[in-house]
């Protein structure tokens, strides 16, 4: 959930300065209720979860490419998948709260 967000976010912001009919269709005009709605939900996200799902995907990089790829190195930041993973997730993200001063969204 919390990538989701994450790019869904990053994604908006290169999208939104853009025409309405050449953005990608989840961030035009028509979609934007829709986009915050998911981005405000106050549904809760799950600490625990997000981290098996971030540590299962650090993990799984560095199975794929080896702990010696360049891009695994990066992402891992010299550390351990688990301090990597606990490190991504000191974030806000987690309370919906702080979404509020979000104003790109329109």
């Amino acid at each position: 959930m919390l990538f989701t967000i994450a790019r869904d976010i990053v994604r908006l912001t290169a999208e939104v300065g853009k025409p309405n009919g050449e953005r990608l269709r989840e961030y035009r005009d028509s979609n934007l209720e829709s986009l915050k709605f998911e981005l405000f939900s106050p549904a809760p996200i799950y600490a625990d979860l997000e981290r098996t799902k971030l540590l299962t995907e650090l993990t799984f990089l560095a199975e794929q490419l080896g702990g010696e790829h360049p891009l695994v190195k990066q992402a891992y930041g010299g550390q351990s998948p688990a301090r990597k993973a606990d490190e991504l997730l000191a974030t806000k993200l987690f309370d919906p709260r702080n979404a509020s001063g979000w104003s790109m969204v329109g």
